[in-house]
């Protein structure tokens, strides 16, 4: 379970070799991050399952594996307000099925509340925390994956940083136009108050102390160039005088 104290977790990003931050604090997400746009879901006026794709004015499209979605009411699966989620027969077994984000455009930041549901509004297996799986994809290619647990009964909030990460097939910042959940087991994912946006890069202590030593150099150079300079000048002077 993600605990209430732990504000940023950074984690290793499997198969990048970069590393994404990831947000368990919407304020500190919200603080970093240059909203796009935050998707409520209010516009969905009804409640129970529908037959995907859905889009909104924000630009987000949101589908599933299964191609059944689920407009969940406050309260369905501990969400305090109108919420989306998927739906569908059968077991989410290995992540074989997800809740699919198209975002509508670029981004390197993405965070919502997520909840479990069992299929009935149940939010807890045993009282147990279950990982989501989260895919970021760009142009159809999946760019990573990770996994991040959601609590039981009152969900989380999970947001992710990926502009410090780097594209499998070069040095640009990881960027992403769709995002896809799975979870665990028998549960199926609810996600309520999606926000996506950008997060400038936050160069690591390395590069800082790089940067440093770089600066010295060249005041070092600078210092030495004016001593010399300043010597030229007064050994020019002696010769004319003699």
């Amino acid at each position: 379970m993600i605990k209430k104290s732990l504000v940023v977790v950074v984690l290793t990003v499997a198969g990048v070799g970069a590393r994404a931050e990831v947000f368990a604090d919407r304020a500190s997400f919200n603080a970093a991050t240059h909203t796009a746009y935050t998707e409520d879901f209010e516009s969905l006026t009804f409640s129970g399952d529908f037959v995907g794709p859905t889009s909104f004015a924000s630009g987000l499209t949101v589908d599933s594996e299964t191609g059944y979605l689920l407009s969940a009411p406050a309260g369905f699966s501990g969400n305090t307000s109108q919420a989306i989620g998927r739906s569908g027969p059968g077991y989410s077994t290995g992540n074989d099925y997800y809740t699919e984000f198209r975002l509508g455009g670029t981004y390197t930041a993405f965070g919502a509340d997520f909840y479990q549901n069992f299929g009935d509004g149940t939010q807890q297996w045993q009282g147990m925390a279950i990982p989501f799986a989260f895919d970021f994809m760009y142009h159809g290619y999946s760019i990573y994956s990770m996994d991040v647990d959601v609590a039981a009964n009152t969900g989380s909030f999970i947001g992710f940083n990926t502009a410090s990460c780097t594209m499998p097939w070069g040095h640009e910042s990881c960027q992403f136009d769709t995002v896809r959940v799975s979870s665990w087991g028998a549960a199926y994912e609810v996600a309520d108050n999606l926000t996506v946006g950008t997060i400038s890069t936050v160069p690591e202590p390395q590069t800082y102390g790089l940067l440093l030593a770089g600066l010295g150099l060249m005041a070092s150079v600078a210092r030495r160039r004016a001593r010399g300079q300043g010597a030229s000048r007064i050994t020019g002077s002696c010769e004319s005088v003699a």
